[in-house]
């Protein structure tokens, strides 16, 4: 079979794809470059002519891609954030780790996919289609579609625009505790755990809050800061606030070698298969912030078969709401008490689990698999 990627060519996540196609028998896959395609979207046409198989990577990791997709966005609705001028984007330098953007780049990455269903042939099977990708890069709609389906998510406040209009809703709702996220971002940028009680507050964020003089900057980082100033809480929410949020309560998890955790479950042709256990100290558990992998094998003894299944029945649920993709990965976790579970969020790029095997196989070799096996 004939295998297209439609990826940054650089990065680590095409190179597994490569490697795991050499595993399997299969040619090495062509690879158009994001930002190829975003010059010259028929580029990808011609790229599939014979092809049978497309799959959309991860823009990630790539700042040229991002500086022309917030380009790409700019005569976009949005909302309430200040547009940047797509002449002013294309001239950016890179900041590293600054939260630039977020809603317009978003726009941009809808136009990429509108490209995208514009050019493909009915013949080319997608891996994962862009109506599947841009549900799970929104979160409100990811929430509601995953509500509706049934499927065990933490109750959510709507249309927070601001700190003071956050901490009324949330009075409102009863709740003293919740986890802020921007609607279109991954990889825990820019979202805040915040926890009040009166006029105290404290929220965990691997944001790095920058003030020259009335500007506030904003900075993804491996280190998580504790703020319990409720000027820079406001300050960092209120930066965040144009760019569409996202905002749920904040679930007690359950607890491993005294550490918090969750699970990262990469659901695959319909089955949950690859898993890994996230620990940390902090209320984020993402891996690329240096939080150690937990035992499963322990983790699973703990919960016992029947909530095991029933925690593998909600990751697959969930990645059917978004439209029945081929592969997503869902983050789940067990509450304190072990007698409930929470889908907490679907990611369309969540199978980058290295060294995770599952029947002989890693998460690119299984989802390769899977594609032969329907054609």
């Amino acid at each position: 079979m004939r295998f297209v990627v439609l990826g940054n060519p650089e990065g680590k996540r095409v190179a597994f794809f490569q490697r795991a196609l050499g595993v399997l028998g299969q040619a090495p896959a062509e690879v158009l470059s994001w930002i190829d395609f975003l010059a010259e979207p028929a580029r990808l046409a011609e790229a599939l002519a014979g092809a049978v198989a497309l799959r959309i990577e991860s823009t990630g990791q790539s700042f040229a891609v991002l500086r022309e997709l917030i380009a790409l966005g700019a005569e976009a609705d949005l909302g309430g954030a200040e547009p940047l001028p797509a002449e002013v984007a294309r001239g950016l330098s890179e900041e590293k780790g600054r939260i630039l953007c977020l809603r317009q780049a978003h726009e941009g990455f809808r136009w990429a996919l509108d490209q995208v269903r514009r050019v493909v042939p009915p013949s080319v099977s997608i891996m994962n289609g862009p109506d599947a990708i841009e549900l799970m890069f929104d979160k409100p709609l990811c929430h509601a579609a995953c509500l509706e389906a049934g499927v065990p998510v933490p109750p959510a406040i709507r249309g927070v625009q601001s700190y003071a209009d956050l901490r009324a809703k949330m009075a409102e709702a009863g709740l003293r505790r919740v986890f802020v996220k921007p609607a279109h971002a991954s990889s825990a940028s820019g979202v805040v755990a915040l926890a009040t009680k009166g006029e105290k507050v404290a929220a965990h964020t691997s944001v790095e809050l920058v003030r020259e003089g009335s500007e506030v900057r904003l900075y993804n980082s491996r280190k998580i800061r504790r703020y319990g100033k409720e000027t820079d809480v406001a300050a960092i929410v209120d930066a965040l606030g144009p760019e569409r949020l996202h905002v749920e309560a904040w679930i007690p998890k359950s607890k491993l070698e005294g550490l918090s955790c969750d699970l990262r479950c990469v659901v695959i042709d319909g089955r949950a298969k690859h898993t890994v256990v996230r620990t940390s100290k902090t209320p984020l558990t993402n891996l690329h912030l240096k939080n150690p992998r937990g035992d499963l094998p322990s983790f699973q003894a703990r919960i016992g078969g029947e909530r095991w299944l029933a925690l593998q029945a909600s990751c697959e649920a969930a990645t059917a709401a978004m439209g029945d993709p081929l592969y997503a990965g869902v983050d789940v976790c067990f509450t304190r008490d072990l007698k409930g579970h929470y889908v907490l969020e679907v990611n369309a790029f969540g199978d980058l689990l290295p060294r995770v095997m599952f029947e002989g196989q890693d998460t690119y070799g299984a989802e390769i698999s899977a594609v032969l096996e329907r054609s």
